[in-house]
């Protein structure tokens, strides 16, 4: 399966909700529109609907904020704020055009940045990750996803909850 989304996922004891961390990671404008299952909060079809407007589905899941959304880039300053006495993790996964790469924030820091296009490198900053010694080094996405697993929660965790889709303005 190929993925077409990017993820943003925040640890922390102290998360605002929804519209204003949104707005805090440069989405701003969000408006709550109506519940969504993960299938569809990972589908860009859903999420880019010009119609609605820009979109992005959220959920509380395990201790993390769960943010997935076509191509989500959010304000690293603001992800490092976030991460502050805790985690965060972005995903770009973008299987058409074979892109796939992670960010990894610990505690205020940015600790690591790899992103892949078309099978080559094009961010790899920051120390290796102890976890990524055992993730593919043959497929990006699975990589991403394979840290994804390790250094927050599961997809199959992600997906076992339900969302709520926020749309907001281009």
């Amino acid at each position: 399966m190929s993925w077409h989304t990017g993820a943003i996922l925040i640890r922390s004891d102290d998360l605002p909700g929804f519209p204003f961390l949104l707005g805090r990671l440069g989405f701003l404008g969000a408006t709550e529109a109506r519940p969504i299952d993960f299938d569809s909060a990972t589908s860009v079809m859903v999420l880019d609907d010009l119609e609605g407007g820009l979109g992005a589905a959220a959920a509380k899941v395990d201790g993390w904020a769960s943010i997935w959304g076509p191509m989500l880039v959010a304000d690293p300053i603001a992800l490092a704020e976030l991460s502050r006495g805790g985690a965060a993790m972005t995903l770009l996964l973008e299987g058409a055009s074979g892109t796939a790469g992670f960010e990894w924030f610990v505690d205020g820091v940015l600790r690591r940045r790899w992103l892949v296009q078309s099978g080559e490198m094009i961010e790899d900053a920051g120390e290796p990750l102890p976890e990524e010694a055992d993730a593919p080094d043959d497929d990006p996405e699975g990589r991403a996803l394979y840290l994804l697993g390790l250094l927050a929660l599961p997809v199959e965790r992600l997906g076992a909850v339900d969302y709520t889709l926020y749309r907001f303005p281009e």
